[in-house]
């Protein structure tokens, strides 16, 4: 059995939004094989970015059970850093990228010395999405995404909403 991850959203933003609720499962092998690829212990690490393949079927309550099945292969991967990472994931798949358990020293007002990391931190194991990572997820137009956080936390996030 794979490990669940649950959800309500809420489509539209209006006074008449309609509420569709997820269920999301990990199938055992891919949480298996993130749970592997996770490194708490390496300071100078960068974020990984996956395509998954999925299922999704109608469950009881009017739930829809999305499975992420299997690993696809991205259609490009650039400019990976411990904050963030680049990658195109085919259309028919949904995303994952992780959040290194890493912190990275200020070098200047807007910029990370990415070559003094350390293992924890007020960055390490940040378990929601970035603006961009929302916009990123905006512009592609792909209803969820997942972010990895540690070694057994993966978490649906969402786009920001587009007025009609």
């Amino acid at each position: 059995m794979g490990a669940v991850i649950g959800a309500l959203v809420v489509f539209g933003g209006h006074a008449d939004a309609q509420m569709a609720r997820f269920q999301f499962v990990v199938a055992p092998t891919v949480r298996d094989s993130l749970a592997r690829a996770w490194d708490d212990s390496t300071p100078r690490q960068n974020e990984r970015g996956y395509c998954l393949d999925y299922k999704a079927e109608r469950a009881p309550f009017g739930v829809i059970k999305v499975t992420l099945t299997k690993f696809v292969k991205p259609d490009s991967v650039w400019d990976p850093t411990p904050y963030s990472i680049g990658y195109r994931c085919p259309d028919s798949t949904l995303d994952l990228h992780t959040h290194t358990p890493v912190t990275c020293p200020m070098a200047g007002a807007f910029d990370r010395d990415l070559k003094h990391c350390t293992v924890g931190g007020d960055d390490a194991w940040i378990c929601y999405p970035s603006g961009q990572d929302q916009l990123s997820l905006t512009a592609v137009g792909k209803p969820v995404a997942f972010i990895q956080c540690s070694r057994h936390a993966i978490l649906p996030y969402f786009g920001f909403q587009r007025k009609p």
